[in-house]
């Protein structure tokens, strides 16, 4: 078999051990003549993460701590990239892959394999596709060619979201070795899907009355499009990135003026300010007697207040990346709580007045998919209206992620520095847009507004 031309960068190549040189100048098929084996490493590229083929045979599995994409990149003496490629991942017919590195007797080229799924992949202005660095599983490997020679790259899920540095030549190799040297190729082989966070986890025990589990496991939070927003926008930057998150119980519903009332009435929350009924702020609806929102999410809601109430029922309000965990699928990245699909007036408590629904006002109105094309404000889990309703407190600062949490993957993040009040929001509200519900945004602290309510977390 002759040399083939060479092959363009980024083409998908789907068998499961395809041999590919990677040279100085160009990237090409390997040769199989008779002539002798040139100075070459063979690159065996292993994983303990999830491959596409075993989500739908396994549905503990998450879909977050799975790769679709694996992209390898050369650098030369100089630093400068040589080569690229990537691979398609389906399932074990094209896992592992190998591919060949042709370099000179004596030298070191420095290998970044990149491990991660299609969907976070994004062109740039200058229209060059580059990948969520927050999301994707990245290894450096290094070591100088003497002859042939054959190394293993073990891509580990303990390093989601944790970034190489090409100029050190260090990189992640699991938990116990974040920052080690590139020349650290000591992996014993792993099996796909091993990786303890690769697995949901369920709850261990009963929740508080009116509460769902949410099982715990790897979620990606955030979005692409927020890594900056308009300056005179409340909406917090949220770049993606893995995050690992511990099973816990949600409310089921936000609370209602009567669940609130239940607890000033019993005394539980002395020295707390009740949310007020305001002339001027015409949605505000917690009342001290029965009412006309008794089936209603209490509004116009402080931050402190909310609070206050989540631990007189002995938990806590939700932090923004439990939320989200819970809003977007639990590691399916779902846009909203149902899906992908878009909303309409029919889908959520969204959009009223000018912005052209005329949305109801109850607890669990949007709960019945067959009345809206298939869709409801329902999560995977059963819980109810975090696409609308009114905005949720969440314990995190009006703070970027990437401002007060360190590279990797970070378990139950909160986003609380001490030079910062505490408090953002999730999800939309009837004063919401359809074109701004998406469960990746996070909205900035906001006084007692009237469309801001709560639910606890336990």
């Amino acid at each position: 078999m002759g040399r083939a031309d060479a092959l363009s960068p980024r083409a998908p190549v789907t068998l499961a051990a395809t041999l590919v040189t990677l040279a100085a100048a160009t990237l090409v098929m390997a040769s199989c003549s008779d002539a002798p084996a040139r100075p070459q490493l063979l690159v065996t590229v292993r994983s303990d993460v999830v491959l596409p083929s075993q989500l739908d045979g396994d549905p503990l599995l998450s879909a977050a701590a799975s790769i679709d994409r694996v992209r390898v990149e050369v650098f030369g003496g100089d630093g400068s990239p040589t080569a690229t490629r990537d691979f398609v991942v389906s399932g074990s017919s094209s896992f592992p892959v190998s591919f060949g590195v042709e370099a000179p007797t004596g030298s070191s080229p420095l290998i970044r394999v990149t491990g991660f799924r299609a969907a976070w992949e994004h062109l740039g202005q200058d229209g060059a596709a580059s990948i969520e660095p927050g999301v994707s599983l990245t290894r450096l490997a290094q070591k100088t060619i003497v002859g042939f020679d054959r190394i293993d790259v073990v891509l580990h899920g303990d390093c989601f979201g944790t970034p190489v540095d090409l100029t050190s030549a260090t990189t992640c190799v699991d938990a116990a070795r974040r920052a080690v040297p590139a020349t650290t190729l000591d992996d014993p082989e792993p099996t796909v899907a091993s990786w303890s966070g690769a697995r949901e986890v369920a709850c261990s025990a009963a929740g508080p009355s009116g509460t769902l589990c949410i099982p715990g496991g790897v979620s990606d939070i955030g979005d692409p499009a927020l890594h900056i927003v308009d300056l005179v926008s409340d909406i917090i930057p949220n770049p993606p990135r893995a995050v690992l998150i511990s099973p816990f119980y949600l409310d089921e519903t936000e609370m209602t003026v009567p669940q609130l009332r239940s607890l000033f009435t019993a005394g539980k929350l002395p020295g707390v300010a009740p949310p007020v009924l305001s002339s001027i702020d015409v949605e505000c609806n917690y009342t001290t007697t029965k009412g006309s929102a008794e089936k209603q999410a209490v509004r116009c809601v402080s931050y402190e207040t909310a609070l206050a109430a989540c631990k007189a029922r002995g938990g806590s309000l939700p932090t923004a990346a439990q939320w989200e965990h819970a809003a977007r699928g639990r590691g399916r990245g779902y846009r909203y709580p149902w899906g992908n699909q878009e909303p309409t007036c029919c889908a959520a408590a969204l959009a009223s007045g000018s912005f052209g629904c005329n949305p109801k006002k109850g607890i669990g109105s949007y709960a019945v998919p067959g009345s809206c094309n298939g869709i409801a404000d329902v999560s995977r889990d059963g819980v109810l209206d975090l696409a609308g309703g009114v905005r949720e407190w969440v314990l995190d600062a009006a703070v970027p992620f990437d401002a007060c949490i360190e590279d990797g993957l970070a378990t139950d993040p909160t986003c609380a520095p001490e030079d910062r009040p505490r408090g953002s929001t999730k999800g939309g509200s009837t004063s919401t847009p359809l074109t701004a519900a998406e469960a990746s945004l996070r909205r900035g602290r906001s006084s007692a507004m009237q469309d801001v309510g709560f639910r606890c977390a336990f």
